[in-house]
């Protein structure tokens, strides 16, 4: 019930702050697009908690940087794995080149 509250608190103190910038804009001219963009504004303060219920308590943003995270720690392994590929096929060209190096140069010694 406290949350409640709280958010009842937070979207009538959001209301009177809108309502004192629309009270003081210059112009009539974009009054409807301000007074969509409040009402949008309000509407998502709140849905905010029935998009925590719906995701298990776990807020939006929360929940989609734990995602980027598991995204970029798998990119991290897969870019690890390209390194440990790269290094070796570079050991065994660099090998190859001196051995192809060594046997022609112990042909022209002879």
């Amino acid at each position: 019930m406290s949350g409640f509250i709280e958010l009842l608190k937070q979207v009538g103190i959001f209301m009177v702050c809108s309502q004192t910038i629309l009270h003081f804009k210059s112009s009539q001219k974009y009054d409807k697009y301000l007074k969509l963009l409040v009402g949008i504004m309000v509407i998502a303060q709140l849905s905010m908690p029935l998009l925590e219920w719906a995701t298990g308590g776990e807020t939006l943003p929360e929940k989609i940087v734990e995602e980027e995270t598991e995204t970029a720690m798998d990119v991290n392994q897969m870019l690890d794995n390209a390194d440990r590929i790269v290094d070796k096929y570079m050991d065994s060209e660099v090998k190859s080149r001196l051995n192809k190096e060594n046997i022609e140069g112990s042909e022209g010694d002879e």
